[in-house]
Protein backbone atom coordinates (compact mmCIF):
# COMPACT_ATOMS: atom_id res chain seq x y z
CA UNK A 1 0.00 0.00 0.00
CA UNK A 2 1.20 3.87 -0.63
CA UNK A 3 -0.41 6.37 1.04
CA UNK A 4 -0.38 10.03 -0.70
CA UNK A 5 0.42 12.39 1.52
CA UNK A 6 1.11 15.36 -0.72
CA UNK A 7 0.05 14.29 -4.71
CA UNK A 8 2.64 16.89 -6.37
CA UNK A 9 1.34 18.98 -8.80
CA UNK A 10 -0.34 16.41 -11.12
CA UNK A 11 0.09 12.93 -10.81
CA UNK A 12 -1.91 10.20 -12.46
CA UNK A 13 -1.69 6.47 -12.72
CA UNK A 14 -0.90 5.43 -16.21
CA UNK A 15 0.20 2.36 -18.37
CA UNK A 16 0.83 1.88 -21.62
CA UNK A 17 -2.54 3.39 -23.00
CA UNK A 18 -6.34 2.05 -23.48
CA UNK A 19 -5.45 0.52 -26.70
CA UNK A 20 -8.83 -0.55 -29.36
CA UNK A 21 -10.86 1.74 -27.73
CA UNK A 22 -10.63 4.81 -30.17
CA UNK A 23 -13.26 2.84 -32.45
CA UNK A 24 -15.55 3.75 -29.53
CA UNK A 25 -14.22 7.68 -28.78
CA UNK A 26 -12.35 6.32 -25.71
CA UNK A 27 -8.68 8.09 -25.71
CA UNK A 28 -5.52 6.25 -25.67
CA UNK A 29 -4.20 7.85 -22.87
CA UNK A 30 -1.49 6.22 -20.91
CA UNK A 31 1.69 7.56 -20.54
CA UNK A 32 3.02 10.63 -22.17
CA UNK A 33 6.77 9.36 -22.06
CA UNK A 34 6.52 6.04 -22.79
CA UNK A 35 10.35 5.44 -22.97
CA UNK A 36 10.47 6.59 -19.44
CA UNK A 37 7.31 4.55 -18.18
CA UNK A 38 8.65 1.25 -19.55
CA UNK A 39 12.21 1.50 -18.39
CA UNK A 40 10.94 2.16 -15.14
CA UNK A 41 9.46 -0.54 -14.75
CA UNK A 42 11.85 -2.75 -16.68
CA UNK A 43 14.43 -1.54 -14.11
CA UNK A 44 12.12 -3.23 -11.05
CA UNK A 45 11.88 -6.24 -12.98
CA UNK A 46 8.27 -5.57 -14.07
CA UNK A 47 6.58 -6.15 -17.43
CA UNK A 48 6.53 -2.70 -19.59
CA UNK A 49 2.77 -2.74 -19.77
CA UNK A 50 2.44 -2.30 -15.99
CA UNK A 51 0.77 0.80 -14.15
CA UNK A 52 3.52 3.59 -12.67
CA UNK A 53 2.57 6.92 -11.17
CA UNK A 54 3.48 9.83 -13.68
CA UNK A 55 4.58 12.45 -11.73
CA UNK A 56 4.57 16.82 -13.68
CA UNK A 57 7.12 19.24 -12.92
CA UNK A 58 6.24 18.79 -8.82
CA UNK A 59 6.88 15.14 -7.44
CA UNK A 60 4.05 13.45 -5.05
CA UNK A 61 5.28 12.63 -1.55
CA UNK A 62 4.21 9.35 -0.65
CA UNK A 63 4.87 6.84 2.43
CA UNK A 64 5.29 2.85 1.61
CA UNK A 65 3.88 0.88 4.07
CA UNK A 66 5.68 -2.67 3.03
CA UNK A 67 9.56 -3.17 1.81
CA UNK A 68 9.27 -2.58 -1.90
CA UNK A 69 11.91 -2.15 -4.49
CA UNK A 70 10.88 1.24 -6.81
CA UNK A 71 12.88 2.77 -9.60
CA UNK A 72 12.51 6.39 -10.76
CA UNK A 73 12.75 7.58 -14.48
CA UNK A 74 12.21 10.53 -16.88
CA UNK A 75 13.80 14.44 -16.82
CA UNK A 76 10.95 15.62 -14.49
CA UNK A 77 10.82 16.27 -10.56
CA UNK A 78 13.48 14.49 -8.51
CA UNK A 79 12.88 12.53 -5.48
CA UNK A 80 14.45 12.23 -1.88
CA UNK A 81 14.17 9.77 0.88
CA UNK A 82 15.09 10.88 4.59
CA UNK A 83 17.11 14.35 2.97
CA UNK A 84 18.98 12.22 0.48
CA UNK A 85 18.55 12.46 -3.23
CA UNK A 86 16.94 9.45 -4.83
CA UNK A 87 18.91 7.92 -7.87
CA UNK A 88 17.24 7.81 -11.28
CA UNK A 89 17.66 4.63 -13.78
CA UNK A 90 18.33 1.98 -11.00
CA UNK A 91 16.14 -0.14 -8.90
CA UNK A 92 16.34 1.59 -5.17
CA UNK A 93 15.35 -0.97 -1.83
CA UNK A 94 12.93 1.13 -0.16
CA UNK A 95 11.64 -0.26 4.15
CA UNK A 96 8.44 -0.31 5.61
CA UNK A 97 7.21 3.24 6.40
CA UNK A 98 9.80 5.33 3.82
CA UNK A 99 8.34 8.36 2.93
CA UNK A 100 9.55 9.83 -0.56
CA UNK A 101 9.41 13.30 -1.54
CA UNK A 102 9.72 15.76 -3.89
CA UNK A 103 13.09 17.04 -4.03
CA UNK A 104 13.80 19.35 -7.12
CA UNK A 105 12.13 19.96 -10.77
CA UNK A 106 14.49 18.37 -13.28
CA UNK A 107 15.31 19.58 -16.41
CA UNK A 108 12.05 18.02 -18.20
CA UNK A 109 8.48 18.02 -17.16
CA UNK A 110 7.53 14.06 -16.35
CA UNK A 111 9.35 11.44 -14.33
CA UNK A 112 7.51 8.22 -13.55
CA UNK A 113 8.33 5.89 -10.52
CA UNK A 114 7.09 1.83 -10.96
CA UNK A 115 6.75 -0.20 -7.74
CA UNK A 116 7.50 -4.30 -8.02
CA UNK A 117 4.92 -5.83 -8.55
CA UNK A 118 3.10 -2.84 -10.22
CA UNK A 119 0.31 0.12 -9.09
CA UNK A 120 -2.71 -1.97 -8.58
CA UNK A 121 -5.55 -0.20 -9.38
CA UNK A 122 -8.78 -1.60 -11.57
CA UNK A 123 -8.59 -2.78 -15.18
CA UNK A 124 -11.12 -0.31 -16.97
CA UNK A 125 -11.08 -1.34 -20.76
CA UNK A 126 -8.05 -3.45 -20.65
CA UNK A 127 -5.74 -0.80 -19.23
CA UNK A 128 -5.43 1.27 -15.63
CA UNK A 129 -4.51 4.63 -17.07
CA UNK A 130 -6.31 7.22 -15.93
CA UNK A 131 -8.38 9.51 -18.13
CA UNK A 132 -9.41 12.37 -16.04
CA UNK A 133 -11.69 14.47 -18.50
CA UNK A 134 -13.87 11.38 -18.91
CA UNK A 135 -13.23 9.55 -14.75
CA UNK A 136 -12.25 6.94 -16.42
CA UNK A 137 -9.30 4.19 -14.90
CA UNK A 138 -6.46 5.49 -12.51
CA UNK A 139 -7.46 5.56 -9.10
CA UNK A 140 -11.23 6.72 -9.49
CA UNK A 141 -10.65 8.32 -12.71
CA UNK A 142 -8.87 11.70 -11.50
CA UNK A 143 -5.67 12.75 -10.56
CA UNK A 144 -3.62 11.61 -6.55
CA UNK A 145 -4.68 13.31 -3.68
CA UNK A 146 -4.05 13.76 -0.55
CA UNK A 147 -4.70 10.60 1.66
CA UNK A 148 -5.08 8.28 -1.79
CA UNK A 149 -4.24 4.84 -0.61
CA UNK A 150 -3.40 2.78 -3.42
CA UNK A 151 -2.87 -0.98 -3.73
CA UNK A 152 0.48 -2.24 -4.72
CA UNK A 153 0.50 -5.84 -7.13
CA UNK A 154 2.06 -9.18 -5.51
CA UNK A 155 5.69 -9.31 -5.99
CA UNK A 156 7.27 -12.53 -8.20
CA UNK A 157 9.94 -14.70 -6.45
CA UNK A 158 12.36 -13.17 -8.85
CA UNK A 159 11.58 -9.66 -7.90
CA UNK A 160 11.20 -10.95 -3.59
CA UNK A 161 14.79 -12.02 -4.50
CA UNK A 162 16.18 -8.24 -5.81
CA UNK A 163 14.26 -7.01 -2.68
CA UNK A 164 16.34 -8.99 -0.40
CA UNK A 165 19.34 -8.57 -2.58
CA UNK A 166 19.22 -4.73 -2.10
CA UNK A 167 18.15 -4.45 1.33
CA UNK A 168 21.53 -6.42 1.89
CA UNK A 169 23.90 -4.27 -0.39
CA UNK A 170 22.14 -1.43 -0.17
CA UNK A 171 22.79 -0.50 -3.83
CA UNK A 172 24.29 -1.10 -7.31
CA UNK A 173 26.58 0.36 -9.01
CA UNK A 174 25.01 0.03 -12.66
CA UNK A 175 22.38 2.08 -13.66
CA UNK A 176 20.54 3.57 -17.06
CA UNK A 177 20.88 7.34 -17.92
CA UNK A 178 17.73 9.34 -18.02
CA UNK A 179 19.52 10.80 -21.17
CA UNK A 180 19.40 7.50 -22.47
CA UNK A 181 16.90 8.64 -24.92
CA UNK A 182 18.22 11.98 -25.99
CA UNK A 183 14.99 13.19 -24.44
CA UNK A 184 16.29 16.68 -23.26
CA UNK A 185 14.52 18.96 -25.66
CA UNK A 186 17.32 22.15 -24.51
CA UNK A 187 18.27 22.64 -28.18
CA UNK A 188 14.44 22.70 -28.76
CA UNK A 189 14.52 20.24 -32.01
CA UNK A 190 11.18 18.12 -32.87
CA UNK A 191 10.69 15.87 -36.35
CA UNK A 192 7.78 16.87 -38.26
CA UNK A 193 6.58 14.88 -41.26
CA UNK A 194 4.66 16.78 -43.41
CA UNK A 195 0.94 15.87 -43.65
CA UNK A 196 -1.76 15.22 -46.66
CA UNK A 197 -3.21 19.03 -45.90
CA UNK A 198 0.85 20.83 -45.84
CA UNK A 199 0.24 22.35 -49.42
CA UNK A 200 -3.43 23.85 -48.02
CA UNK A 201 -0.94 26.35 -45.99
CA UNK A 202 0.00 29.32 -47.85
CA UNK A 203 4.01 29.20 -48.51
CA UNK A 204 4.62 31.72 -45.91
CA UNK A 205 3.58 29.53 -43.29
CA UNK A 206 5.24 26.48 -45.02
CA UNK A 207 8.61 28.19 -44.54
CA UNK A 208 7.56 29.26 -41.48
CA UNK A 209 6.67 25.87 -39.45
CA UNK A 210 10.00 24.45 -40.07
CA UNK A 211 12.35 28.50 -39.38
CA UNK A 212 10.69 29.73 -36.69
CA UNK A 213 10.55 29.49 -32.38
CA UNK A 214 7.44 28.51 -31.16
CA UNK A 215 6.81 28.81 -27.71
CA UNK A 216 5.00 26.14 -24.86
CA UNK A 217 2.07 28.38 -23.35
CA UNK A 218 0.83 27.49 -19.66
CA UNK A 219 -2.44 26.50 -21.85
CA UNK A 220 -0.83 22.57 -22.12
CA UNK A 221 -1.54 19.84 -20.75
CA UNK A 222 -2.20 16.16 -21.48
CA UNK A 223 -4.32 16.49 -23.63
CA UNK A 224 -1.75 19.23 -25.78
CA UNK A 225 0.47 21.59 -25.93
CA UNK A 226 -0.64 24.82 -27.61
CA UNK A 227 2.45 27.02 -28.76
CA UNK A 228 2.72 30.26 -29.70
CA UNK A 229 4.56 31.54 -32.39
CA UNK A 230 4.30 32.93 -36.31
CA UNK A 231 0.56 32.54 -36.98
CA UNK A 232 0.18 29.45 -39.45
CA UNK A 233 -2.44 30.25 -42.39
CA UNK A 234 -4.37 28.24 -44.91
CA UNK A 235 -4.42 29.54 -48.80
CA UNK A 236 -8.15 29.38 -48.19
CA UNK A 237 -9.90 28.69 -44.94
CA UNK A 238 -12.20 25.88 -45.39
CA UNK A 239 -13.81 23.17 -42.69
CA UNK A 240 -11.88 19.39 -42.67
CA UNK A 241 -13.77 16.21 -42.73
CA UNK A 242 -12.47 14.89 -39.04
CA UNK A 243 -9.97 12.51 -39.02
CA UNK A 244 -8.14 10.50 -36.43
CA UNK A 245 -5.41 12.10 -34.97
CA UNK A 246 -2.39 9.84 -33.83
CA UNK A 247 0.04 11.15 -30.38
CA UNK A 248 2.43 14.22 -32.35
CA UNK A 249 -0.48 15.54 -34.59
CA UNK A 250 -0.01 19.04 -35.21
CA UNK A 251 -3.26 20.84 -35.74
CA UNK A 252 -3.81 24.47 -36.52
CA UNK A 253 -7.20 26.12 -35.14
CA UNK A 254 -8.66 29.68 -36.47
CA UNK A 255 -6.57 32.02 -34.79
CA UNK A 256 -3.58 29.92 -36.46
CA UNK A 257 -1.24 29.00 -33.34
CA UNK A 258 -0.62 25.23 -33.52
CA UNK A 259 -1.81 22.88 -30.88
CA UNK A 260 0.77 19.57 -30.59
CA UNK A 261 -1.54 16.94 -29.32
CA UNK A 262 -0.74 14.17 -26.95
CA UNK A 263 -1.47 11.40 -24.59
CA UNK A 264 -5.33 12.59 -23.46
CA UNK A 265 -6.04 13.57 -27.53
CA UNK A 266 -9.70 13.50 -28.52
CA UNK A 267 -9.80 10.31 -31.45
CA UNK A 268 -10.77 12.74 -33.90
CA UNK A 269 -10.25 16.46 -34.84
CA UNK A 270 -11.48 18.69 -37.37
CA UNK A 271 -9.17 21.41 -37.91
CA UNK A 272 -6.46 21.34 -40.59
CA UNK A 273 -3.43 19.45 -39.85
CA UNK A 274 -0.07 20.79 -40.70
CA UNK A 275 2.15 17.81 -40.28
CA UNK A 276 2.69 14.93 -37.62
CA UNK A 277 6.05 15.04 -34.95
CA UNK A 278 7.94 11.73 -35.67
CA UNK A 279 6.98 9.00 -33.38
CA UNK A 280 11.06 9.20 -32.30
CA UNK A 281 10.58 12.14 -30.63
CA UNK A 282 7.58 11.78 -28.46
CA UNK A 283 9.47 11.71 -25.56
CA UNK A 284 10.95 15.34 -26.10
CA UNK A 285 7.40 15.94 -26.52
CA UNK A 286 6.12 14.69 -23.25
CA UNK A 287 9.07 16.12 -21.12
CA UNK A 288 8.74 19.58 -22.93
CA UNK A 289 7.35 22.68 -20.10
CA UNK A 290 5.56 25.99 -20.59
CA UNK A 291 7.85 28.30 -21.71
CA UNK A 292 10.68 26.00 -23.64
CA UNK A 293 10.88 26.36 -27.15
CA UNK A 294 10.51 24.39 -30.25
CA UNK A 295 11.28 24.24 -33.76
CA UNK A 296 10.17 21.72 -36.24
CA UNK A 297 13.08 20.02 -38.50
CA UNK A 298 11.74 18.37 -41.74
CA UNK A 299 12.19 14.12 -41.95
CA UNK A 300 10.46 12.01 -44.53
CA UNK A 301 8.45 8.96 -43.27
CA UNK A 302 10.95 6.30 -44.22
CA UNK A 303 14.08 8.13 -42.04
CA UNK A 304 11.40 8.40 -39.36
CA UNK A 305 10.43 5.13 -39.09
CA UNK A 306 14.32 3.72 -39.26
CA UNK A 307 15.03 6.21 -36.87
CA UNK A 308 12.27 4.45 -34.64
CA UNK A 309 13.13 1.24 -35.30
CA UNK A 310 17.09 1.91 -34.48
CA UNK A 311 15.86 3.56 -30.70
CA UNK A 312 13.31 0.41 -30.49
CA UNK A 313 16.59 -2.28 -30.84
CA UNK A 314 18.23 0.24 -28.74
CA UNK A 315 15.32 -0.13 -26.14
CA UNK A 316 15.93 -4.02 -26.55
CA UNK A 317 19.81 -4.05 -25.61
CA UNK A 318 19.02 -2.11 -22.70
CA UNK A 319 16.06 -4.51 -21.87
CA UNK A 320 18.05 -7.48 -22.37
CA UNK A 321 20.88 -6.01 -20.19
CA UNK A 322 18.73 -4.84 -16.89
CA UNK A 323 17.56 -8.96 -16.96
CA UNK A 324 21.24 -9.73 -16.91
CA UNK A 325 21.75 -7.39 -14.30
CA UNK A 326 18.74 -8.69 -12.25
CA UNK A 327 19.18 -11.90 -12.50
CA UNK A 328 22.57 -11.45 -10.63
CA UNK A 329 20.33 -10.73 -7.70
CA UNK A 330 18.93 -14.09 -7.63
Amino acid sequence: MITILQPGLFSTVQDIGRIGYQKFSVPVSGAVDLDAHRMANLLVGNDEHFATIEMTVQAAEMKFEQDRVIAIFGEGPNLSLNGKHLPKGKPIFLPKDSTVKHAATGSGARTYLAVAGGIDVPVIMDSRSTYTRAAIGGFEGRRLAKGDQIGVGEMTLTQRSILTFLKEKDNVSWFVPTQFFDSNVSNGTIQMIKSEQFNTFTKESQEAVFNRFFTVTSQSDRMGYRLDGVELKQIKAKNEISSAVPFGTIQVPPDGNPILLAADRQTTGGYPVIGYTASVDRHKLAQLKPGDQIHFELVDIGEAQQQFATKEEAMRHVKAGIKLQLKGMN
